[in-house]
C-alpha cells in the first residue's frame, strides 16, 4: 500500500516538475522519472502514470492532444517493465533517448484523424518533418537526464522505500 501512495505522490511530483521546465521545449522530466517509478516499484507505475496524465488534463484541459498520453506514457511504463532486469546505465539512456525521438511518431494514430492526414498526404510528411528537430531534442535531452540521474535517484528511491519498509537490499 506504501509503495501505491508514494507512487501517487510521484506523480503529482512529476506533473509539477514538468510544469516547472515547461519553458525548455521538450526537455522534461517525465520519461525519467516513469523510467525511475517503474524500476523501483514495478506495475505500481501505472499509479504514477495515471495521476501524471489526470494531471495533465485536469489542468491544461481534456482535447486531442491529452487523448495520445493515455497509451504513450503507459507504454513507457509496459516498455520499462520489458527491459527491468537491465543494469546498465548507457541502456536506459539509450531506451529513453529512443523513446523520446519516437515520442512525437505515438501521437501520430490520433493526429492523423484529427488532422485529417488521410485526405492531405503533404500534412502527413509535413507533420512529420516538422517534428523532427523536437523529437531530436527530446531524445537528447532524455539520454542525458536518464544518464546522469537514473542511478543516484533510484539509489536513493529504493533506499528510502527500503527503509521505510524495514526491509534491506542485498
Amino acid at each position: 500500500m506504501f509503495s501505491l501512495i508514494l507512487c501517487a505522490l510521484l506523480g503529482a511530483l512529476t506533473f509539477a516538475l514538468k510544469v516547472a521546465m515547461a519553458t525548455l521545449p521538450n526537455i522534461e522530466p517525465v520519461t525519467l522519472m516513469l523510467i525511475l517509478c517503474a524500476l523501483v516499484f514495478g506495475w505500481r507505475a501505472m499509479a504514477t502514470t495515471a495521476v501524471y496524465v489526470l494531471l495533465e488534463g485536469l489542468v491544461f484541459g481534456f482535447s486531442t492532444w491529452w487523448i495520445p498520453y493515455l497509451y504513450v506514457w503507459p507504454l513507457l511504463v509496459v516498455l520499462t517493465m520489458v527491459f527491468r532486469k537491465r543494469q546498465n546505465r548507457f541502456f536506459w539512456a539509450s531506451f529513453a533517448a529512443v523513446f523520446g525521438f519516437l515520442y512525437g511518431f505515438l501521437f501520430l494514430p490520433v493526429n492523423y484523424f484529427v488532422y485529417d492526414m488521410a485526405n492531405n498526404p503533404g500534412a502527413l510528411l509535413t507533420y512529420i518533418a516538422n517534428d523532427i528537430p523536437f523529437d531530436t531534442i527530446h531524445a537528447v535531452s532524455n539520454f542525458v537526464t536518464v544518464l546522469v540521474l537514473l542511478p543516484p535517484l533510484r539509489r536513493v528511491l529504493q533506499a528510502m522505500t527500503d527503509k521505510i519498509r524495514g526491509t534491506k537490499r542485498a
